[in-house]
């Protein structure tokens, strides 16, 4: 369930991964390439594959073939190789990148189900529910966009390149949107899992006998 909400998420968000293309010319030393564009989104649907070419001979390696050789460094967006490739090999780079990774949408969906009821987990989500939980989902992806663009108008400053200043705003109103819609629809909805009394002699919280349940 939870690779489907986080594409569920995504749309809502409208943070869906853009394909991305890039070529590099190895020169014998270099272990590291710096991709222009992260996160990485790399999953079934969104897949990442590395092309090598060389005097006309032409070769693709996957992820999967190349597990030992390299290493896919997702949030910041690096190839880091083992050993450096030959000297003169072309290497071509298709990915996807998004603004938020799909381990920071899982996060979301993580504290989402927990503060709407901390005792349900995935297997036990009810189907009904899961609007709730995409919507607090949303407010804290709305709240981590907030904080990136607002760091990227700091850094902005400097330059005097300030003219998306005005986005990790609209993301922080979006957040609060979002959690405004979760309260209003949550209204006169209270999920229990036992009831509790207080116990006269003793002062402690105690459950209510099995008769008042009807069972």
């Amino acid at each position: 369930m939870l690779p489907v909400l986080i594409n569920t998420l995504r749309q809502y968000i409208q943070d869906i991964p853009t394909e991305e293309t890039e070529t590099f010319i190895a020169d014998g030393e270099t272990k590291i390439f710096q991709l222009a564009s992260h996160p990485i989104i790399n999953n079934s649907d969104y897949p990442f594959s590395l092309i090598f070419t060389k005097e006309s001979t032409e070769e693709e390696f996957t992820e999967e073939s190349l597990e030992e050789g390299f290493t896919l460094i997702k949030n910041i967006g690096k190839l880091k190789f083992d050993n450096p490739p030959e000297q003169g090999i072309v290497l071509e780079v298709n990915y996807f990148t998004a603004q938020l990774s799909d381990e920071e949408l899982e996060a979301c969906l993580n504290s989402a189900l927990v503060m709407h009821d901390s005792d349900l987990t995935w297997d036990t989500l009810e189907s009904s529910e899961t609007p709730f939980i995409i919507w607090l989902a949303a407010a804290s992806a709305f709240y981590m966009l907030a904080a990136k663009w607002a760091t990227r108008t700091r850094i902005k400053v400097e330059t005097v390149d300030i003219h998306n200043q005005h986005i990790g705003g609209s993301y922080f109103k979006m957040a609060q949107t979002m959690e405004q819609r979760y309260k209003e629809a949550s209204t006169g909805q209270i999920s229990i899992s036992s009831f509790t009394r207080r116990d006269v002699r003793t002062g402690l919280l105690v459950p209510l006998p099995e008769v008042f349940y009807g069972e």
